[in-house]
């Protein structure tokens, strides 16, 4: 027990009793490790590397990153 209380799984806590009358009841809570979580769809191209779509990113991210780009098909003049 005082191992997992070290290593940070568990957390020794008194519950309230009810009357008040005794030593109250200890209680050992679980700690759930928390770990970050991807929630972004990631689609896979052919090749098996990872690519994004357009679509899932801003409109005003889009614009930034294919700016030099865009300029070559609208003759240099920005939208």
């Amino acid at each position: 027990m005082l191992e997992l209380k070290q290593q940070g799984l568990i957390k020794g806590t008194f519950e309230k009793q009810k009357g008040g009358r005794g030593r109250p009841k200890k209680v050992y809570q679980v700690v759930e490790r928390k770990e970050p979580e991807n929630d972004k769809p990631q689609s896979i191209d052919k090749q098996g590397s990872q690519a994004q779509k357009p679509a899932k990113q801003g409109m005003k991210h889009f614009r930034q990153n294919n700016k030099p780009s865009l300029m070559k098909y609208t003759g240099g003049g920005w939208l």
